[in-house]
C-alpha cells in the first residue's frame, strides 16, 4: 500500500507533562480530584502520585478510587463519609504526615481492584484528618501556548474541594501512574505519567556532545518536521541518523539559529524537515542535537517514575520505542557506540504526515501542538 496523507499526526503522542503544578491540601476533608476514564480492563493495584511539597504535616490522608456524577464530572459527594467508592475496598490504607516526593500506594491492600475500560473514575487524594500542616499533590500543567486537543470538557481535568474546575487557560490535567496487576498502563493523551524531569545543558565541549532520541515507528512513515522543548543559546545542528548508525539522512543536518526562537528559556519550537524523511516500521533511528560553539544549549527531558521492578518508560504508549540516545563524536561505519537510557525521554515529539497502513500497525497519536519554525 501506498503512503497515506493522515494531516499531522504527534510521535510520541505524549512527549511531556509540561511544568507539574500543585494544589495545596490543608483542611480536613480538602481534596483533589483526577477525574479519568479507565484505560483497561484488568485488576488495579496501585496509584502513583506525586507530593510537590508538605509543610509541618500533621495529618492524615487516603487514596480512593470513586464514582463519578455524570452530569457534572466529578466525584459524588466531598466528605469522606459520603464517598461512594467505585468498588468494594477502592481506597488505600491511611498514610499519616507523608513526605514529598512520588509514592505509590497499595489500593484494597495487596489485592487491587477490578477496573472497566472506559469507565469514568474519580482518584481522589483527601485529608481524612488534621491537625496542622498541608500538602501539595502535583498535577501537569501544559504550557498555555499549546492548544490541547483531546480533553473532553472537565472530565479529565483536576477539581479542588468545591469542584471548581481547574483554570481552563493553565491547562491542568491529571498526572497520576496506573499500576496493574504486573505492568504499567498508559492513559493517554489526558493523563500524562506522572514523573519529575528537568534540562540538561550541554555545549560542543561537552562529553557527549550529541544528544537526542533512539526511536522506530510501528508503521512506515514520513515525517514532516519535529517539535522539541529545548533553550538554543547558541548555534546548534539538528542530525538524523539512518538505521546503521551513522548514515545522515538527505536534509540534516539542520541548523537551527539561536536568535530565532521563542524566549531566552526552555521551550517548544517547531523545526519544519526541507526534506522529508520516510522510516521504515520497526526500525531504528537516531536524531539528535549537537552544539556548535561551547555555549551551552538545554533540553527538557522527563523521567516517568518507577515501583518495584516494572519499567516506568511503559507509562508511555510507546514504551521503548522512544529512548534517549547519547554519543561523543561522529559515528562512522561499524561504530555503534552509542549509550542508550530506558529510563527517561527528551520532550520531542516528531509530527508524522504520511502512513503506509499495509505495514506495522498504525498508531495513535495527538492533534499537531502550535510552535515556531525554526531555520
Amino acid at each position: 500500500m501506498a503512503l497515506t496523507d493522515v494531516g499531522w499526526i504527534m510521535y510520541p503522542s505524549t512527549y511531556t507533562q509540561g511544568t507539574a503544578g500543585a494544589f495545596a491540601l490543608d483542611a480536613a476533608e480538602e481534596l483533589i480530584a483526577y477525574v479519568i476514564k479507565v484505560p483497561k480492563t484488568g485488576t488495579l493495584k496501585k496509584i502513583g502520585w506525586r507530593i510537590y511539597s508538605v509543610s509541618s504535616p500533621s495529618l492524615t490522608c487516603r487514596v480512593s478510587i470513586e464514582t463519578v456524577a455524570e452530569t457534572v464530572g466529578q466525584p459524588v459527594a466531598t466528605t469522606d463519609a459520603g464517598k461512594t467508592l467505585y468498588a468494594t475496598g477502592a481506597v488505600s490504607a491511611d498514610i499519616t504526615d507523608p513526605a514529598a516526593g512520588s509514592r505509590y500506594d497499595a489500593i484494597n491492600g495487596s489485592s487491587g481492584i477490578s477496573v472497566t475500560k472506559g469507565d469514568n473514575i474519580a482518584i481522589v487524594i483527601r485529608i481524612i484528618s488534621r491537625t496542622s500542616g498541608s500538602i501539595s499533590p502535583n498535577y501537569a500543567q501544559y504550557a498555555a501556548t499549546l492548544p490541547m486537543g483531546g480533553l473532553s470538557g472537565g472530565r479529565d481535568h483536576s477539581y479542588t474541594a468545591t469542584y471548581a474546575n481547574s483554570a481552563w487557560g493553565a491547562y491542568n490535567t491529571p498526572m497520576i501512574g496506573l499500576e496493574y496487576d504486573g505492568e504499567f498502563v498508559p492513559c493517554p493523551f489526558t493523563n500524562p505519567p506522572f514523573d519529575t524531569g528537568g534540562a540538561v545543558s550541554f555545549s560542543s565541549s561537552s562529553t557527549p556532545d550529541r544528544r537526542g532520541l533512539k526511536f522506530r515507528f510501528p508503521y512506515k512513515c514520513t515525517a514532516k518536521g519535529i517539535v522539541m522543548s529545548v533553550d538554543l543559546d547558541s548555534e546548534t545542528d539538528l542530525i538524523l541518523y539512518d538505521s546503521d548508525e551513522y548514515t545522515v539522512m538527505s536534509g540534516f543536518p539542520i541548523t537551527l539559529n539561536a536568535n530565532k526562537r521563542a524566549a531566552a528559556n526552555n521551550g517548544f519550537h517547531y523545526v519544519e524537515f526541507p526534506t522529508e524523511p520516510t522510516f521504515e516500521a520497526n526500525t531504528d533511528y537516531r536524531i539528535v542535537l549537537l552544539p556548535k560553539s561551547t555555549t551551552a544549549i538545554s533540553i527538557t527531558y522527563s523521567v516517568p517514575v518507577t515501583d518495584g521492578s516494572l519499567l516506568a518508560l511503559d507509562m508511555y504508549p510507546e514504551g521503548t520505542n522512544v529512548i534517549n540516545t547519547v554519543r561523543t563524536g561522529a559515528p562512522s561505519s561499524g561504530d555503534h557506540s552509542w549509550t542508550d537510557y530506558n529510563t527517561q525521554r527528551y520532550s520531542w515529539a516528531f509530527v508524522v504526515n504520511k502512513i503506509d497502513f499495509s505495514s506495522g500497525s498504525s498508531g495513535g497519536g495527538c492533534p499537531v501542538m502550535g510552535g515556531m519554525i525554526m531555520r
